[in-house]
């Protein structure tokens, strides 16, 4: 009897998903008023941004294309919670990112909740793209002369581009790459959780990014 790898049944356990999308009806340009009428206003707060400004949470904003933005979030995110058998929450967090040139975001995650995602409101790829990257030290086991598989990457990235929308699991380890253009890079990010304002913090692990 001879065995090759399509002899075997095969389980995924622990995935990680990316799940992407573009979303072609928004107004973007509204949306980029939003985030500058809110850089104006306030210093924002240093968490993973190196350089770039971060809005304090947005709560209960009565803005029209924020308010469309959230309702096709929320639905999406609900979906892909039953679809994986999460249980049914809410955005418990939002906020604006504001990246000139030279600025990038450290790798982190975002504990006290269990989806995140980010919408790219004004950027493309040359701005620094978003990076995750592997955290079970397969580094340590999986040989460097691997070809470059799902299975076998250390890391992966995702354009950063203008209505491209992403949303992952809040324990998975990402970053954004340095804004090489003098142009700022705009996107709005989000948490999804049991509960309203929960616990959130973004948790740094390293001081450079690549």
């Amino acid at each position: 009897m001879t065995l090759n790898a399509k002899s075997f049944k095969t389980d995924l356990i622990f995935p990680n998903v990316i799940w992407k999308t573009t979303l072609t009806d928004i107004d973007n340009n509204e949306l980029k008023k939003f985030a500058y009428s809110l850089k104006n206003a306030s210093d924002g707060r240093k968490l993973s941004n190196v350089n770039g400004w971060q809005s304090d949470l947005i709560h209960n904003s009565n803005h029209n294309e924020i308010q469309k933005l959230v309702e096709v979030l929320e639905f999406a995110l609900t979906d892909i919670s039953v679809n994986v058998g999460l249980p049914m929450g809410v955005i418990s967090g939002m906020w604006i990112n504001i990246n000139p040139i030279n600025s990038f975001n450290l790798p982190h995650d975002h504990q006290g909740s269990y989806l995140s995602g980010v919408y790219y409101i004004d950027s493309e790829q040359a701005q620094g793209n978003l990076k995750f990257e592997r955290t079970d030290n397969a580094e340590f086991f999986i040989p460097k002369e691997s070809a470059g598989t799902n299975y076998t990457k250390f890391e992966e990235t995702y354009p950063a581009e203008t209505n491209n929308l992403y949303i992952f699991g809040s324990w998975m380890k990402h970053s954004v790459e340095q804004n090489t253009l003098d142009k700022d890079r705009i996107s709005l990010s989000f948490n999804f959780s049991l509960l309203p304002d929960a616990n959130y913090n973004q948790i740094e692990t390293k001081t450079s990014v690549e």
